[in-house]
């Protein structure tokens, strides 16, 4: 490898980096950067490795690097920015934007957004973060209790909604008009991207109907018995690759499950549907029912949960898949627009099924799912949002460690 030609190596080390072989890439990036000590690149790539390792001293060190060989390439002043300000750094960070000169419109817009990024991320130190965790900690159920307020709603047939907020809520849930005025930039750039991720680019024009919708779900959150929020890992995570949509969203969700809770309301983590099915909990739960309904993409899933479960009758509540994930999700999976045509036939659907009521509902619905599960409550269901759960029974690997 020494005599390979150095532009040879920093593709060969980006390329073993996206496919996952970190240490080839290491070794391939590093020996780029020894070749081109004075080109920003290999070093930038590799901040990008150690960002993606939680590596975090590290990665700000080689985003310096980059920096000084060149304080002008935009990708490098946006991670350096980064990275400064969550490592604490606010005035560095600051100054190293104050100093960028863009020559072009789109990096202009990207300095906008790295400071709003550096303002939240100074208003809401780590520390911050993990005060707000510490408070939703108090409020935590223990599992087992979790599971036994499911299933003494099962047993009296008392309407039941168990929600969780993620990142995605955490982006689109209006909070007040400071943090909007405040984060404009940064909150309009996430947004556009988890809409992208949902319903596609090209279902743009749908947007300011879809705000609207969501309007209703802080008011009806308060009537949920259980909300799911991020944990301090989920959000420190976060903060140590300095993501921009992961930062805002993952707090975020965590500010708006805490200002929704009502008297009758428990939290607990996110991964709460996660902990119930390894528990073994959602099992006996569906084993000891004969019927229950289940929102999801996937149709065969309801031959999945006859033969796993040995229920006898499956409601079926149809939805699209997520257009980034079809991919993930194969050929079979519900197509359609989700927002709004899907959404209204959703809704319309449980309020005239007669057998809900009583019913257990397992829910799988993005952030859509959190206002179904809501109606189905309203409706006398017993909601239980499972999220990404259904992906995983069904072998889709749409997430991390499926």
């Amino acid at each position: 490898m020494t005599k390979a030609d150095p532009a040879e190596l920093l593709k060969q080390g980006v390329n073993l980096r996206n496919s996952g072989d970190l240490r080839a890439a290491e070794t391939a990036l590093s020996a780029a950067k020894d070749a081109m000590p004075e080109h920003f690149q290999p070093s930038y790539e590799l901040g990008i490795l150690y960002q993606n390792e939680k590596r975090k001293a590290e990665a700000l060190a080689a985003f310096s690097y980059a920096y000084e060989r060149d304080p002008s390439e935009p990708r490098v002043v946006m991670a350096f920015a980064l990275h400064l300000v969550t490592d604490g750094h606010t005035q560095a960070a600051l100054d190293v934007l104050e100093m960028a000169r863009p020559r072009k419109l789109e990096m202009m817009r990207n300095i906008g957004l790295a400071s709003h990024f550096v303002r939240f991320a100074t208003d809401f130190r780590l520390e911050q973060a993990q005060a707000l965790a510490d408070q939703a900690r108090a409020a935590y159920l223990p599992l087992k209790d979790v599971a036994a307020r499911i299933q003494n709603a099962v047993q009296n047939k008392a309407p039941f909604a168990m929600i969780r907020f993620g990142d995605g809520e955490g982006t689109w849930l209006h909070r007040s008009t400071r943090d909007e005025v405040r984060y404009s930039a940064l909150y309009e750039r996430n947004r556009q991207e988890f809409w992208n991720v949902w319903f596609g680019a090209d279902q743009a024009s749908e947007q300011g109907a879809f705000y609207a919708t969501l309007s209703d779900l802080r008011h009806l959150a308060k009537t949920a018995d259980i909300i799911g929020a991020p944990s301090i890992n989920w959000i420190k995570h976060e903060y140590e690759i300095a993501s921009l949509r992961g930062v805002p969203g993952t707090l975020n969700a965590l500010r708006c499950a805490l200002e929704v809770k009502s008297r009758q309301t428990a939290l607990y983590a996110e991964s709460l549907h996660y902990q119930l099915d390894s528990s073994g909990f959602l099992r006996e739960l569906l084993n000891s029912q004969t019927r229950i309904g289940v929102m999801s993409c996937h149709p065969a899933i309801v031959d999945f949960m006859k033969a796993e479960f040995g229920l006898k009758n499956v409601d079926y509540y149809p939805i699209p898949g997520e257009p980034s994930r079809r991919h993930l999700h194969g050929d079979s999976t519900i197509t359609g627009r989700h927002f709004p045509d899907y959404f209204r036939k959703t809704m319309s659907l449980i309020d005239q099924n007669d057998h809900q009521r009583g019913q257990v509902v397992l829910v799988g619905g993005g952030i859509l799912g959190k206002l179904y599960a809501l109606r189905l409550k309203q409706a006398g269901a017993i909601a239980l949002d499972i999220g990404s759960l259904a992906d995983k029974w069904m072998g889709k690997k749409t997430r991390p460690g499926f």
